[in-house]
Order: structure tokens, then sequence, then C-alpha cells
């Protein structure tokens, strides 16, 4: 069975709204309920919102860093596209 991309995605979003940093940790403790043997599909379900939701706090990292770096030289800040 394939997994969809947004499904993904969305449970990414959703544990990183309600856990933060600790979401990738939590969809990890969800893949151990899974062994690889018993159950593949859920297993590499919860394997692929850990990886996604590890890089959602990536992003959301990297764009506080450049919005701080910005801040801290006294730089305009630009607007975003379409604003």
């Amino acid at each position: 069975m394939t997994i969809p991309a947004c499904s993904i995605e969305k449970s990414a979003s959703v544990l990183v709204d309600i856990f933060g940093d600790r979401a990738p940790a939590c969809a990890r403790e969800r893949m151990d309920e899974y062994r690889p043997g018993d159950t593949k599909d859920g297993y590499k379900f919860w394997l692929a919102v850990a990886n996604a939701a590890t890089g959602l706090l990536d992003r959301e990292r990297a764009g506080n860093r450049q919005k701080t770096a910005l801040a801290n030289t006294g730089a305009p800040v630009p607007l975003p596209f379409g604003s």
C-alpha cells in the first residue's frame, strides 16, 4: 500500500502543532508499536511522519534564524511576496 504524501505531511504538521520539538519522538514511539515484520504499513507510515516532522521543525528553525539575523542587524525585513 502506498501512503499518500499529503497524509504524512498533515500528520507531521498536527504532531508539531501539538507536541512541538517532541513531535519526531512521539512519531517514533508510535512507529515502535509496529514491528516491521508484523505491520509494515504502520511502521513505514510513522517512520515517514517522524522524518517529515523533523524536516518541518528544521525549516521552522531555519526561518526563525533568518528572521532573527535580519532583526539583529537593523536591516529591513523583506515583506512576503504578494503583500
